[in-house]
């Protein structure tokens, strides 16, 4: 059973609804919590699961290639490596920050992530996990108690320094298969929005993350960036997009001025907005409603 102070779980879930060209190309892109909160004045325990979108070391201590190497983490901590494919903190690091918590969630391979410190919540992401064709999971730990449950869609994959370079005859991002993504996440919504009807007293929230990365690509400069289109961390392709970041590799001058840090992923700095977002954000980004509400609210029905 589930432990009665509040919890936090964050699952990467690819469903059986996902469109083939979808499910061909993006083997880890979808990412959800489940909230267990009792009273929303405690810290929630976090637990995570995911890939490389939140992989903070796991695997490190894994026979694999895919490692985030030195410059990974370049702004997280000095001499280290923080396991992380960004620059600095994934988004889900800076929402543990805003709900409280005092360090951040240790990888569940850490030879130190033993005893109590499992108690307080564990980081099971690794970069490079599959796919789960089924909503099985969610039904496991739904009868383990968690309640509060906040899904994250496919991002504008179509739009990475990966696709722009993967095609270089396109000019801006690769509509169609934006095209396709966005068909996945309309089913998602409703398939949500019909768990939500359909387990008692549970409440699925929808995160348009795909909204989000569309709003900041679209509105760059507002937020204050000044590239939207390449990898700050590069090495091979004109938007820096072939290679991931690895120790070879170069770095742009100023990492806040960059929306994407690699081939893939985010810096910090789009991090720190899609956190807020998520965090606070109104309906055209969180739907029923933004982690802040769904912590201090009640369970709520679409037909209540």
């Amino acid at each position: 059973m589930i432990s009665q102070s509040p919890t936090l779980i964050w699952i990467k879930w690819l469903n059986m609804f996902l469109v083939p060209r979808v499910m061909f190309r993006i083997s880890a892109s979808l990412i959800f919590f489940l909230f267990n909160i009792m009273s929303a004045e405690k810290i929630p325990t976090i637990f995570i699961f995911g890939d490389s979108i939140v992989d903070v070391g796991n695997n490190n201590y894994i026979n694999t290639l895919a490692k985030a190497m030195f410059p990974n983490g370049i702004d997280f901590c000095k001499n280290c490596l923080s396991g992380r494919f960004t620059n600095g903190r994934t988004v889900i690091d800076i929402l543990e920050q805003r709900l409280g918590a005092k360090d951040f969630r240790p990888p569940y391979l850490a030879p130190n992530t033993t005893g109590d410190v499992v108690l307080r919540g564990v980081n099971y992401a690794s970069s490079g996990s599959g796919i789960l064709n089924d909503t099985g999971l969610i039904w496991k730990l739904y009868y383990l108690e968690a309640r509060k449950i906040i899904v994250t869609n496919i991002p504008r994959f179509g739009c990475t320094p990966f696709e722009r370079d993967k095609n270089p005859n396109a000019k801006g991002c690769i509509a169609s298969f934006n095209e396709d993504i966005s068909s996945y996440n309309k089913r998602l919504k409703r398939l949500l929005m019909d768990l939500t009807a359909n387990l008692t007293a549970s409440t699925f929230v929808y995160a348009d993350i795909h909204a989000m990365l569309k709003d900041i690509l679209q509105n760059y400069r507002s937020y204050g960036f000044e590239n939207s289109d390449d990898a700050c961390c590069h090495k091979v392709g004109v938007h820096g997009g072939l290679l991931p970041c690895f120790s070879l590799s170069k770095i742009c001058s100023n990492r806040t001025k960059y929306v994407f840090w690699d081939a893939f992923h985010l810096t910090e700095t789009s991090n720190v907005i899609v956190a807020s977002h998520m965090m606070d954000g109104g309906p055209k980004f969180m739907s029923p409603m933004n982690i802040r509400q769904l912590m201090y609210s009640s369970t709520v029905h679409p037909d209540d």
